[in-house]
């Protein structure tokens, strides 16, 4: 299966001026088990085949746009806040560039968290927050992405990473630089605890927010909602703490298993077997992103 966004989804300050809106920002090959999550974090979900016919119907608009950026001179964004602009040839993407601590700026980290993993970090310019705690990122300058590959346990064998810089109409350069990360065993296990954990915290909200439709139709949370949220992860505490810190899959049994002491009942959380809008009940998201 392959997850996408189109640009039409990328707020205007941060996307490529004129660049054809229903074209593909981004993609990814991804099993069935990591649709539900994809889809939580906006992308489409559709067949190779689909995603080809896609592109096919947008091809030539997209050609057409990128050969007028290609007769343009390119200048890389990231040179905005090196400290010796004159030592770089800025037409070209830096190699060897630290922008996380040689900048004349500290760039803002957005990262994107796939059932635990860390598939992609951005690094903004600037960031703003509202009155409701939202935050707004502008200017995208350099993206790392990565893909884990891992035992028949689960546990990491390597990452293999790639980073791109952004030029000044916001268009992607190809893969500047790719590295692999190789896991010792001790490095195996703390990736593990660390996988999880992420995974537990970046689950809250989106349960939360699914809860929310399934009592009140408004995916935004009222303050009783919050607390209902709350109630059933404080009910469920040592399961998620021990899924966190041994790996015990009860949490999922408590889920799963009607016979379980601890079984989820409907009885007690009326929202649980409510369907979502990815087509499964929150009982069956939570069973799938919790199974990993």
């Amino acid at each position: 299966m392959i997850a996408f966004k189109t640009f039409s989804q990328i707020p205007e300050a941060n996307r490529p001026l004129g660049v054809p809106l229903a074209w593909p920002c981004e993609e990814a090959t991804i099993t069935n088990e990591q649709i539900s999550s994809y889809e939580l974090l906006g992308y489409s979900v559709v067949t190779s085949e689909q995603y080809a016919a896609h592109k096919a119907t947008h091809q030539a608009a997209f050609d057409t746009w990128s050969q007028a950026q290609s007769d343009a001179v390119t200048y890389w964004k990231i040179y905005d806040f090196v400290v010796d602009k004159k030592k770089y040839d800025t037409t070209q993407a830096p190699v060897d560039l630290d922008f996380r601590s040689g900048l004349t700026v500290m760039l803002h980290r957005k990262s994107q968290l796939v059932k635990g993993e860390c598939v992609k970090e951005e690094y903004y310019e600037s960031c703003s927050v509202d009155a409701a705690g939202n935050l707004t990122y502008t200017n995208l300058i350099v993206s790392e992405h990565h893909t884990f590959t891992r035992d028949p346990l689960g546990f990491p064998v390597y990452r293999s990473s790639h980073l791109k810089y952004y030029d000044k109409n916001g268009v992607a350069s190809s893969a500047v630089k790719t590295w692999l990360k190789f896991y010792s065993m001790l490095e195996k296990i703390q990736e593990g605890k660390t996988r999880r954990g992420n995974l537990v915290d970046n689950l809250q909200m989106p349960c939360i927010g699914l809860i929310s439709i399934a009592l009140t139709g408004n995916p935004v949370p009222s303050s009783s909602v919050i607390l209902t949220g709350r109630a059933f992860l404080y009910d469920y505490k040592k399961e998620f703490d021990a899924f966190v810190d041994e790996s015990n899959r009860e949490i999922v049994a408590c889920l799963q298993n009607p016979t379980n002491a601890k079984y989820a009942s409907a009885s007690k959380y009326p929202w649980i077997n409510s369907m979502t809008p990815y087509g499964v009940t929150i009982r069956q998201f939570l069973i799938s992103e919790l199974t990993i």
